[in-house]
Order: C-alpha cells, then sequence, then structure tokens
C-alpha cells in the first residue's frame, strides 16, 4: 500500500503527542514470511491485542476485460494478507482481541468493474466467519464510499458529493462511531453507508423498459423479441454497465451481474411493474423465472380462505359498512356486481369499493369449481346476479383484469333477458389481455404455465419464502400436474393462512382461468346495448399491442368511454379516481 510522506508525517505527529511509538514496516504482507516478520517486530514492542488490514487497490475493468494479473494486485494485500495473518495470529498472538478487516459495499451489493476487488474482500469476510467459528475475535466491516480521506475524497472536486452505487461519503467521524459500535458487538460481517436520496424516475426515460431500450439504441419495442436475452439483442459489456447502474440510479432495482446478462425485455416489463407500487425505499430486487415472474401481474391475493368459496361477498363502502360477510340471498335495489381477477377472489376489490357510493357485491369465482370454461363460469355469476337485481332497474357491472372478461359476457347474457345497464372494465378486456398474457408469461404449452402458476401460487401464500428460485426446475422433472402441486406444498415453509388443500385447489382452477384467457374467441361477439367504461393506466405496457380502447368497440353498439388514469395493472385498483369517475357515472344517470 502506497502512502504519502505528508500523510505519514502528520499522522506520526498526531500519534507522537499521546506517546505512542510509531513504526512503519516495509515488510510484504502478501507473503506468509513478509506476515510473520511483521507480526515478530510487532511482539517485541509489546503484546499484539488488535490486527487491522485496511488496505485497498483497485483494478477496476469489465470482467471481459480482468486478466489474472489484475486479480492478484487487488488480492494480494487484502485476502493474501488476511489468510498469513489469520494463520499466524493464532500462535504469535495468544492476547488479541481484535482482528478487523476492512471490506466495501462493493462485496455485499456489487459495483460494476470491480470483479477482483469484491472477490479479494470476500475472501477476507469468509475467513473472518470462520475465525468467528472457531471462538476468535473477527470483523469485516463493508464501508461505503468514505469522505474526508481515502480514494474517493481524493476523486471528489471540491465541495461536489459524490454518489457511487446508490451511497455517498460517510464522514470519518461517523466512521468511527460506527466503528466502535462495531466492535462492541458479536457479529462477523456487518456494514456502513450513507444511502443516497432516491430520485427513482428521474432519467428522460418514462419507464424502466424505455430507459434500457434507449440505451441499446431500440427505437421500436415492437421489432425485437420480449423473450431474447439482452445479450441477444446486441448489448456489449460498456452497455451492460450503463445498464446496471441506470436500474440501480434511476429505479433502485439492484441485479447482479448474470442478471444483466439474461435479462429479457419481459422481465424488465414487470420490474417496471414492481417499481411503480413499490414502496419509495431501496429494496434490493429478486428476479425469478420469467414466467414464474410474470404470473404477478395477473394476481392479487387470495384473502382469507374461510370466505374464498361464498359466493357473494358484500364490501364496506361509502354507504355500507358490510364486514365482507355473506349476505342472506335477497333483491337489492341500486349494487354494483363486482368480478375479481384471476385469483377470484373479494379482497383485492376492497381498497376501490371503500371509495364507492353504491353498494356493491362481488360475485367470486371459488375454488371448488374444476375445468370450467368462460360460459360455466358466467353462467354461475348469472344465477347470482339476476335472482339479486330488482325488475325493471338497470344493472352496474364492473370487472378487473380477468373479470372483465366474464362481466362482458355476463352483461349480454342479462341484456337477452331485457336487462340494460352500465359495464366498467378496470384494466381489463379479451384482445388487452391476451396480448398481455403473451408479454409477460412464456406460455409455450400447459406443462409451461402450470408450473408458472405453481410458483406464482407459493410466493402468495408464503411471501418471501427461499425455494421459488429453484422450484421451477424441480418441477420441469415431474410430468403429471397433481403430483407437482403436491411436491410445491411438501418443501412450502411453515404457513398459517391456508390449508394445503386450498393451495392445490387455487393452483389447479388458475389455470382453468389462464386458458379462458387463452381461448376466448372475439369473432362472434353479439354487441351491448349497454354503456361501457374503461379505466386503464395513460401508458400500454411495452409489447402489448392493442388499441387505446382494448378492442372493446367489438363488444358495444356505442362508442366506448375511455378514461386514462396514473398507475399500471396492479396499482390502478388502488387510484382514488378511478373511484370518483365511477360515482360521477351512478349520480349522473
Amino acid at each position: 500500500m502506497m502512502i504519502h510522506d505528508n500523510h505519514v508525517n502528520i499522522i506520526n505527529r498526531s500519534w507522537a503527542s499521546y506517546g505512542a511509538d510509531v513504526r512503519i514496516s516495509t515488510h510484504d504482507v502478501t507473503t506468509e514470511a513478509g506476515c510473520e516478520e511483521l507480526l515478530k517486530m510487532a511482539n517485541e514492542m509489546g503484546p499484539v491485542e488488535a490486527i487491522f488490514n485496511l488496505a485497498v487497490i483497485l483494478k477496476d475493468a469489465v470482467f471481459q476485460n480482468q486478466t489474472s494479473e489484475s486479480f492478484k494486485v487487488s488480492f494480494g494485500p487484502k485476502a493474501l494478507a488476511t489468510m498469513h495473518l489469520d494463520k499466524l495470529s493464532r500462535k504469535l498472538c495468544p492476547s488479541l482481541k481484535n482482528f478487523v478487516v476492512f471490506s466495501s459495499v462493493s462485496c455485499g451489493r456489487g459495483n460494476a468493474g470491480q470483479t477482483n476487488y469484491g472477490l479479494s474482500n470476500s475472501v477476507m469476510e469468509r475467513i473472518c466467519e470462520q475465525r468467528k467459528k472457531d471462538g476468535l475475535p473477527a470483523l469485516a466491516i463493508q464501508w461505503g464510499a468514505i469522505g474526508d480521506v481515502g480514494l474517493v475524497a481524493d476523486m471528489q472536486y471540491e465541495d461536489v458529493q459524490l454518489e457511487i452505487g446508490g451511497t455517498l461519503q460517510q464522514r470519518i467521524s461517523s466512521c468511527l462511531l460506527a466503528l466502535d459500535k462495531f466492535l462492541k458487538q458479536d457479529e462477523p460481517i456487518v456494514s456502513s453507508m450513507v444511502v443516497a436520496e432516491k430520485k427513482a424516475g428521474s432519467s428522460n426515460c418514462g419507464n424502466i423498459v424505455e430507459a434500457v431500450a434507449q440505451i441499446m439504441g431500440i427505437k421500436d419495442l415492437k421489432t425485437v423479441s420480449r423473450q431474447i436475452p439482452l445479450a441477444e439483442l446486441g448489448m456489449d459489456s460498456m452497455m451492460a454497465v450503463e445498464i446496471k447502474q441506470t436500474l440501480e440510479r434511476e429505479f433502485e432495482i439492484f441485479l447482479t451481474a448474470q442478471d444483466i446478462r439474461t435479462l429479457t425485455f419481459a422481465r424488465l416489463l414487470e420490474l417496471s411493474a414492481q417499481s411503480d407500487n413499490a414502496p419509495s425505499t431501496s429494496v434490493a430486487t429478486r428476479v425469478q423465472n420469467d414466467a414464474a415472474v410474470g404470473m404477478r401481474i395477473f394476481f392479487r391475493n387470495f384473502g382469507e380462505e374461510k370466505f374464498a368459496n361464498e359466493p357473494l361477498i358484500h364490501m364496506p363502502t361509502l354507504i355500507s359498512n358490510e364486514t365482507g360477510e355473506k349476505e342472506a340471498v335477497h333483491a337489492i335495489e341500486n349494487v354494483m356486481f363486482m368480478m375479481p381477477g384471476l385469483e377470484g377472489c373479494a379482497a383485492a376489490l376492497e381498497p376501490l369499493s371503500r371509495s364507492l357510493k353504491i353498494k356493491v357485491c362481488v360475485l367470486q369465482l371459488g375454488t371448488e369449481h374444476r375445468n370450467e370454461n368462460c360460459e360455466q363460469m358466467v353462467d354461475r355469476l348469472y344465477q347470482l346476479a339476476i335472482s339479486r337485481l330488482v325488475p325493471g332497474t338497470k344493472f352496474w357491472l364492473l370487472g378487473y383484469s380477468f373479470g372483465a372478461m366474464l362481466t362482458l359476457d355476463l352483461a349480454a347474457k342479462l341484456e337477452r333477458r331485457g336487462v340494460t345497464g352500465t359495464v366498467f372494465c378496470l384494466d381489463g378486456a379479451p384482445d388487452f389481455l391476451l396480448s398481455l398474457a403473451a408479454a409477460v408469461i412464456n406460455y409455450k404449452n400447459d406443462f409451461q404455465l402450470q408450473n408458472s402458476l405453481i410458483c406464482k401460487t407459493i410466493d402468495i401464500v408464503s411471501p418471501n419464502n427461499e425455494i421459488t428460485d429453484t422450484l421451477m426446475e424441480k418441477l420441469n422433472k415431474i410430468e403429471d400436474y397433481d403430483e407437482r402441486i403436491k411436491y410445491s406444498i411438501s418443501v412450502l415453509p411453515v404457513q398459517t393462512n391456508y390449508s394445503n388443500e386450498f393451495i392445490a385447489s387455487i393452483a389447479k382452477v388458475c389455470f382453468d382461468r389462464m386458458k379462458v384467457v387463452i381461448n376466448y374467441d372475439t369473432t362472434n361477439v353479439k354487441k351491448l346495448k349497454s354503456q361501457i367504461v374503461l379505466l386503464r393506466p395513460r401508458e400500454t405496457p411495452p409489447f402489448v399491442v392493442c388499441e387505446d380502447n382494448y378492442g372493446l368497440d367489438k363488444f358495444s353498439e356505442s362508442p366506448v368511454t375511455v378514461h386514462f388514469l396514473d398507475g399500471n395493472h396492479v396499482s390502478i385498483i388502488e387510484n382514488k379516481n378511478v373511484a370518483d369517475i365511477i360515482n360521477n357515472v351512478i349520480y349522473n344517470s
């Protein structure tokens, strides 16, 4: 490690003022012999009670340009020196109380161009973990950027704050306070950093997909396949670095270099939906199989199991304080019937219901009806709705996502009975859903679709589990769908919200419903007399090809009313403007 003479003189004078005996060793600590001489020299001065390795040498380059020599340069003073100090201190330093190495956030979180540096720090951390297991003192500190002194301080221009990997410089006084706390605790690996202020979406691009497309020089996303990895679309090493940094800086999404290499636009589309719907605090985004990830757009939650198979659930609204319990069968004047998304339960619609000035009944799909087609589902919903409509009154129907398909068919069936009304489609329509499914789900065959549904079901019933990353690979080896579900449940982490029977049932019926989306036929649709109101996000997801009205003009004799709102397919249901528009339509009627 190089030390500037002026810096050494200042430190020496400072320590000497406290009566310290300071000696500078020039032994080569990257060799075992050099480390041994260093420790022997220290023992001559007195018992060695603390060892600190603060060494840092950077040799940054993208991985393709790294060499064995660039790895050795970084590896020596950090990894090799720590290995030798660990081995020799065990016999030469019996009074040792502290064994501290300075690691980096580039090891804990990764940093473009620093594979060699990250490896060196990782080796030091593994040594500390082993020492702790052996009952010896050990501490590795993953520091972020340090201000006042050191490499980052040398790069800083005047008082301009540098942002590196999403962190700002930590003042040396703060570092010393953190160090004091770290020395008093027992964990072998700790971190200290100053997280930069979040500026998600501050780039000139409106979303993640557009930002990546701009970096790669792709002007029209419809000209490329959503399933082909970016590397095969022409992404070179420098583009990969820029994409990684842009995702971290602008959208708070942290991916590994391997994730970047295998990234597809289909996966970016899902990350965009997650980012729009996530809290502002920074979290590491875990990336899974494309198909399983894409399913998140179609699912919300399963609600409470005890209510899942109730055919009808009354919801709390601005004029009704229903608790969600099933209500007795009777006709209700001025009521809105809602059809939920793919999961088929009422829970996801509660945020919207609470802001409406009309009574709301959700017609649930349940989990007891297997192998149903669209017509059979609609027949069940029709029997529920017609028995609760007051003769001579108009209907109010709302379908969210998958529920919009059923709502259109239900409206047609009610019109054949002589009843008309208004149909609200909340970001749902047959053409749109089919295109969305094609954009975010790899469903080349039923086998892949079933596995994706299983993984997503497991994610909902047991959030933040550690099995779905490897589950898809296991499922691909099991032929029978029921056996795949059975295996998935057997490895599911312990949870108390849902029974195994319910989990199995929901995976099976959701497969039936996805097949309805894929097989829906719009060629011979009878147009509705009832008004159709579409509430949709302003931006159409990339790769989704459909008209502004989602092709709903095929279902209506009159023009479709379209409202463009903030949000995405997942978050729009919580947009207050949705409720305001619905309330105004009802009031004006």
